[in-house]
C-alpha cells in the first residue's frame, strides 16, 4: 500500500475543514494515529539563522517582505479579538504575494492571524509584526510561502499553521514560542533544517510529519511533551537528539525514547540496514518505526511486552520479525504495509492482536503455536490470538 493510504492510520490531524483562501485542493494525505546533542551555546547560534549560507545575508534578503510596506487594512478582513485585547486578521484577501502584515489595524494592534488566514493563497513571503503573539489552525496552510518571519512575541503555532507549505526550506521558530501545534509543519517537504528554541514546552502529534528533507533535529531540556509521529515520515532523518538535561526524553544512536528508556517513541526515518532495540525497552511506542522503509532487520529484545499502534508500519525493507515471548498486545496496524515482510513468529504469550495488524503484507508467512498462515487467511490468525 502507498505511503499516503498508511498515514491515514495514524491521525486525522488534517483534516481541518476550516474555510479558508480556497478549497483544499491537495491530493497529498490528511495524516496519519536529530544530529548529536547540542550544547546551550550551539543551540542559540542556530537559532538565530537556518543555514550557512543564510547566516550572512540581510535579514531582508532572506524574507523579502521586510522590506515592502506594510499591506493596507483593506487587503484583510479582520475583528476585534476581546481575549487578546487586539485585532485578529480573518483572512487575507490581497492580491500581492509579498505582504508586510500591519502593526495595527483601525489603531489597534494586530495580535492574531487567525484559523485559516492565508489558506492557500499565493503569497510567497510574509513579515509578521511583532504585536502578534498567536498564529491560528491552518493559518498558512498549504500557501506558496518560501520565507516568513515569526516575531518574537509569537507563544503559539496551532495546528496545521504551516502544513503543506512546500516551498518552506527553514524556519525560525523563536524563542517566545512555547507550543507548537499538531501537524504544524507537517509535509514541509524541502525543510532541510528546523531549531526548536529552549522555550518550546509542547510538540503536537505530527508536528513535523512527512518533512522529506529534515535531516535531523534537536529537542531542548525545556521539552515535557512530544504527540505521537511528531517526527514520522521523515525519510532523510538520521537523527533525533535530546538535550541531556532533559527530564522527560532522552535519546540514543538518535532514537527517542523516554527518560528512563523504557519506551522507544520514534526512530527517525532515514535509519537503513539493521537495528536492535536496546534491552531496557519494555515498550515499543505508537508508530515508533513509522516509515523507516530502509531498515531490513529489527531485533526486538526479551524485555518488550508490548508493540503499539502503527509501530513497524511501512517499513517497506524489513524481510523477517521474531517477536520474542513475552510480547502480550501487539497493535492495530503494527505491521501493516511492511510489503517485504516474508517470516513472522508469534509467541504464544501474545494473546491479544489489533485490526488489520498485517494489512498488504501480501508475502507473509506467520507462525503461531505451530501453525502458519499466509496472507490470504491472515483473519484466521487474528481469531486465532483474539478467541
Amino acid at each position: 500500500m502507498k505511503k499516503f493510504l498508511a498515514v491515514l492510520v495514524v491521525s486525522a490531524l488534517l483534516a481541518a475543514t476550516i474555510s479558508g483562501c480556497g478549497e483544499e485542493t491537495e491530493s497529498k494525505p490528511q495524516n496519519s494515529s536529530s544530529q548529536s546533542s547540542s550544547t546551550e551555546s550551539s543551540q542559540t547560534e542556530s537559532s538565530s539563522s537556518q543555514g550557512n549560507s543564510e547566516d550572512e545575508k540581510p535579514e531582508e534578503d532572506l524574507n523579502p517582505a521586510l522590506a515592502v510596506e506594510e499591506a493596507p487594512a483593506s487587503d484583510f478582513e479582520y475583528k476585534y479579538n476581546e481575549e487578546l485585547g487586539g485585532m485578529e486578521i480573518t483572512k487575507y484577501i490581497g492580491k500581492n504575494e509579498i505582504v508586510k502584515i500591519p502593526l495595527e489595524i483601525e489603531g489597534k494592534s494586530v495580535k492574531s492571524i487567525g484559523d485559516s488566514a492565508f489558506r492557500e493563497c499565493a503569497a510567497t513571503s510574509v513579515a509578521i509584526p511583532n504585536s502578534v503573539t498567536s498564529i491560528g489552525n491552518a493559518a498558512f496552510r498549504s500557501t506558496a510561502l518560501t520565507s516568513v518571519t515569526i516575531p518574537n512575541s509569537v507563544t503559539s503555532i496551532g495546528e496545521s499553521a504551516f502544513s503543506f507549505c512546500s516551498g518552506l526550506t527553514s524556519i525560525t521558530i523563536p524563542n517566545s514560542v512555547t507550543s507548537i501545534g499538531e501537524a504544524a509543519f507537517a509535509y514541509c517537504e524541502r525543510f532541510t533544517s528546523v531549531t526548536i528554541p529552549d522555550s518550546v514546552t509542547s510538540i503536537g502529534k505530527t508536528a513535523f510529519f512527512s518533512c522529506d528533507n529534515l535531516t535531523s533535529i534537536t529537542i531542548p531540556d525545556s521539552v515535557t511533551s512530544i504527540g505521537e509521529g511528531a517526527f514520522g515520515g521523515c525519510k532523510s532523518l538520521t537523527g533525533i537528539n535530546v538535550d541531556k538535561n532533559n527530564k522527560n526524553y532522552s535519546s540514543d544512536t538518535g532514537v527517542l525514547y523516554n527518560k528512563d528508556m523504557t519506551e522507544l517513541i520514534c526512530c527517525p526515518g532515514g535509519k537503513s540496514g539493521n537495528f536492535t532495540i536496546p534491552n531496557s525497552v519494555t515498550s515499543i511506542g505508537n508508530s515508533a518505526f513509522f516509515y523507516c522503509t530502509k531498515l531490513t532487520s529489527i531485533t526486538i529484545p526479551d524485555s518488550v511486552t508490548s508493540i503499539g499502534n502503527s509501530a513497524f508500519n511501512s517499513c517497506e525493507s524489513l524481510t523477517s520479525v521474531t517477536i520474542p515471548y513475552g510480547v502480550t498486545s501487539i497493535g492495530d496496524w503494527a505491521f501493516s504495509n511492511c510489503s517485504s515482510l516474508t517470516s513472522v513468529t508469534i509467541p504464544n504469550s501474545v494473546t491479544s492482536i489489533g485490526d488489520w495488524a498485517f494489512s498488504g503484507c501480501e508475502k507473509i508467512q506467520a507462525t503461531y503455536k505451530g501453525k502458519t498462515y499466509s496472507y490470504s487467511n491472515i483473519n484466521d490468525l487474528y481469531k486465532a490470538i483474539n478467541g
